[in-house]
């Protein structure tokens, strides 16, 4: 069985990935990056040096999920903007997060676009 073919998409998947995380990681601010687990719910994958800088937290603080970062007035907001991303369609504005950084912990409204990667959505009720 020859298998060169999948060894070489498996090599311009990795090349992809790091050349993706190299830009990512010299943008101003923070970039990062979550899935859909089955149950719809976003799970954290990865996130630029920046999200330690800005939030005061690293992607292992926060394994309860973005959402944990979310104020409590906002979470209607940003459950209702899971929902149309998961139909595929593209958001962008501002979310209210809460920061702990060395200057001390508050909150602050954070600009997002979301991008919609081409991948199978999960039916949404």
């Amino acid at each position: 069985m020859d298998i060169t073919d999948r060894v070489e998409t498996q090599e311009q998947l990795r090349q992809s990935e790091f050349r993706y995380r190299t830009v990512a990681s010299m943008a101003p601010g923070y970039v990062f990056e979550y899935r859909y687990n089955a149950n719809n719910e976003p799970e954290p994958v990865w996130a630029s040096d920046g999200m330690q800088a800005i939030f005061g937290c690293s992607l292992e603080d926060q394994r309860g999920g973005w959402d944990c970062l979310v104020d409590e007035e906002w979470k209607p907001i940003v459950a209702a903007r899971h929902v149309r991303i998961l139909r595929g369609e593209p958001q962008a504005g501002e979310t209210r997060v809460h920061t702990v950084t060395a200057s001390g912990s508050g909150c602050m409204s954070v600009p997002f676009r979301s991008a919609i990667l081409a991948r199978a959505l999960l039916p949404v009720s």
